[in-house]
């Protein structure tokens, strides 16, 4: 979830002075990923020497930056359903399973708040969605979580025999339920509550802990499986707000995320990032500024808006991009199942965007 910035609704304001030279969008989110990229150089290095990273991580801290000049587009996948608003993905062997959340009320701000740690806003109301679809697009089966107020769903992981799911009020410092979901039939359970919005979590492979960023990913948070805080600590970095993160041998979470700013009289633009964070102590170890937009023309969509997977594939680093919202027209349809032959009468799809180095990566895999 993005967190919201200093006043409510707006973005981050970059000075530009006398840049009236800088009359392209494409040049202004440029000078903003420069931007980002010389804030992030500033962030105190890890304390402590890092384990040997395993093949993906060692990939991805080969990348200077993730833009149209190295990563290809490989494919497109047209997801054949309603998906409301994404926020986590994870790949399982051939499918994918995408939470996402759909709103019916909005939240609303308080017109005053006492500030700390309280929510600034009503819960509104929705239902919390978790999909699974084949690597064509076709919906195989889908599942609500969570109970009441609690229906917005956070970034998901799978930990080799299920997956790990946050469903959470649609608010900063709001409750959230941790779920383990079946991936073969998505039966689900629920483990643990936390006192606040969880955003997005990881199943740690070496010690079995469950680690969690709250909403914006201003907090960390490390628990045991059966959800007993074992710690909680600030993030340091604020180049993007983390939407979606995911496990990496052998100590570390890749997360993805973007941030918002805005220049005068040119409006706003979305600056992307993923960052490979060491979770012993949650310090980021390699940090890539993303401007890459499914549509050159809304610099408001970031390929990193909303969830992100990441995979080896034949020594090649490949990730897989959900960044669209879709909403459905009269008419549309989002049953399981759904063939080419419904495709009109479905919304305008929603885009698995799978992009990968454009050589193999100098790793084993």
């Amino acid at each position: 979830m993005i967190r919201s910035h200093p006043t409510a609704g707006s973005a981050h304001r970059l000075q530009v002075g006398k840049w009236k030279w800088l009359n392209r969008i494409r040049i202004i989110v440029l000078s903003g990923v420069a931007f980002a990229t010389v804030a992030c150089q500033s962030l105190p290095a890890g304390r402590e020497e890092a384990a040997i990273p395993g093949p993906l991580a060692r990939a991805f801290m080969a990348e200077q930056r993730v833009d149209l000049l190295n990563f290809r587009l490989e494919r497109s996948i047209h997801l054949r359903s309603m998906i409301y608003h994404p926020q986590g993905m994870t790949k399982v062997g051939s499918y994918f399973f995408v939470s996402a959340v759909e709103v019916i009320e909005q939240p609303r701000h308080f017109q005053s708040t006492d500030g700390g740690r309280m929510p600034d806003r009503t819960p509104g109301s929705g239902r919390g969605h978790l999909f699974k679809f084949d690597e064509q697009g076709n919906l195989i089966d889908q599942t609500i979580l969570g109970e009441g107020s609690i229906y917005h769903p956070g970034g998901i992981d799978f930990d080799g025999k299920h997956l790990w799911v946050p469903v959470a009020e649609y608010r900063p410092y709001g409750r959230s339920i941790v779920y383990q979901v079946d991936p073969d039939d998505l039966e689900y359970r629920e483990v643990f509550r936390v006192a606040d919005h969880i955003g997005a979590l990881i199943y740690n492979h070496r010690d079995g802990f469950i680690h969690g960023v709250s909403w914006g990913s201003r907090e960390f948070y490390t628990w045991t499986a059966s959800g007993r805080l074992v710690q909680r600590s600030e993030n340091g970095a604020h180049c993007v707000d983390y939407q979606d993160c995911q496990f990496v041998l052998p100590e570390y979470m890749l997360c993805s995320g973007m941030a918002t700013y805005s220049l005068p009289s040119l409006g706003s633009f979305a600056l992307g990032g993923m960052e490979l964070v060491r979770i012993t102590d949650y310090a980021p170890v390699h940090q890539i500024p993303v401007a890459i937009y499914p549509d050159e023309r809304n610099a408001k969509v970031v390929m990193t808006r909303n969830p992100m997977f990441a995979e080896m594939r034949s020594g090649v680093l490949t990730f897989y991009f959900l960044p669209e919202d879709t909403k459905a027209p009269q008419g549309a349809t989002d049953e399981v199942g759904s063939s080419s032959g419904e495709a009109a009468r479905t919304p305008k799809a929603s885009t698995i965007y799978v992009v990968a180095t454009r050589s193999p990566a100098a790793v084993e895999d």
